[in-house]
């Protein structure tokens, strides 16, 4: 009797063991996992302050908190330098910026969180978004406006899995973001 137990646990775990072995694919990999590649994007806007709400913290302050909607003008974004994305032809831009603005006597500057999203066409061949967030500081001196945020983002749809990391910076005519993205839905040859 014992040694038809043994029998049997010994074939169960056997075909436990190899089950996982017959249901492997090989090659199946998902948007490139586990791949880093590089993220370029290029970003010029509109900013109208005048459709901006405008919130003093308190009366005769020196700070305050501005929030308004971005409006993109040009936005590329380029993968590991083969494939660009352009902004009305392969994706859509919405985006949402807050300022916690303090004016000292010296210097203006603001810490500045921006929420925004590229929501992909069917055109560009993805059906999916990019929800990101820039979090860093922007502040104005005789040279102009200076910027240091950092970028982070994540997808939906088929771009779930795909995570994006990196820095903006003011660039000619634009903001500049450079990073590395994950797990982006490279097309096969």
């Amino acid at each position: 009797m014992n040694k038809k137990i043994l029998v049997i646990v010994t074939i169960l775990a056997i075909s436990l063991m190899l089950t996982p072995l017959t249901l492997a694919k090989p090659g199946a990999e998902k948007n490139n996992e586990d791949t880093f590649l590089t993220l370029d994007v290029f970003f010029s806007s509109t900013v109208s302050y005048g459709g901006g709400k405008f919130n003093p913290q308190y009366v005769g302050a020196r700070t305050s908190t501005i929030i308004w909607l971005e409006t993109a003008d040009v936005c590329d974004i380029t993968i590991d330098g083969t494939k660009t994305y352009s902004l009305t032809t392969d994706f859509d831009y919405e985006g949402t910026i807050t300022m916690f603005m303090n004016n000292a006597d010296d210097q203006t500057f603001a810490n500045v969180k921006i929420e925004y999203s590229y929501i992909f066409k069917s055109a560009s061949g993805i059906d999916g978004t990019l929800n990101m967030r820039a979090v860093g500081k922007t502040w104005w001196d005789i040279d102009g406006q200076h910027y240091d945020v950092t970028i982070r983002g994540q997808g939906t749809d088929q771009l779930e899995g795909v995570k994006l990391m990196g820095m903006g910076m003011e660039g000619v005519g634009g903001i500049v973001h450079e990073g590395t993205v994950t797990n982006w839905p490279m097309p096969t040859p």
